[in-house]
């Protein structure tokens, strides 16, 4: 097995940067080159940080006891669709500068939804408990996310300590600065 790397975040950020600037100039359609970047960003468990989880999410997580069993009812919804990310990276306008391209992936955000409300809740109306990204939850593990010791702990803090109100996900949104944009 493939286990992500000791590099530093700058080497990682310069291989990701060479990645793209060799995808960039290539025929390949944008949805060839949004599963490259899909692909080449799961790699990373800083990957698309969850910034909040719906309340059917979390409902569905404490009924499982083992990772594997949450792909059933969890799944990570991004804020910006993918493909929209890699519009903005392989727009007309010209390839992105290194901090460019970079921020766009820093500023990749994700909320664990419930089963149904994927995309089609995420017009801002959907409620969410609000994670810091610092807080480093659920990260990424390929296209799906970590749920371990660390994830059960803060799901049983919730139960036992008077649970945050949820919010809506357009507040989520605005605290953060992010402009969605339509899947």
């Amino acid at each position: 097995m493939i286990k992500e790397t000791e590099n530093t975040k700058e080497d990682d950020e310069g291989d990701i940067y060479a990645i793209y600037e060799s995808i960039y100039p290539t025929k390949l359609n944008l949805w060839r080159k949004n599963n490259l970047l899909t692909n080449l960003m799961g790699g990373y468990a800083s990957s698309w940080k969850v910034v909040g989880v719906s309340e059917n999410a979390i409902e569905a997580l404490r009924k499982y006891e083992k990772k594997e069993e949450t792909n059933k009812g969890v799944h990570r919804a991004h804020i910006v669709s993918r493909k929209n990310v890699t519009k903005d990276a392989f727009s007309a306008n010209g390839k992105l500068d290194r901090e460019k391209f970079l921020n766009l992936f820093d500023q990749d955000y994700t909320i664990l939804v419930g089963k149904g409300e994927n995309k089609t809740d995420l017009d801002g109306s959907l409620k969410v408990i609000r994670i810091e990204p610092e807080d480093d939850l659920f990260r990424c593990a390929r296209v799906a996310f970590k749920y371990g010791k660390k994830e059960k702990d803060w799901l049983k803090k919730l139960q036992d300590e008077k649970k945050p109100e949820a919010i809506l996900l357009k507040s989520l949104l605005e605290s953060l600065n992010i402009v969605a944009k339509s899947q």
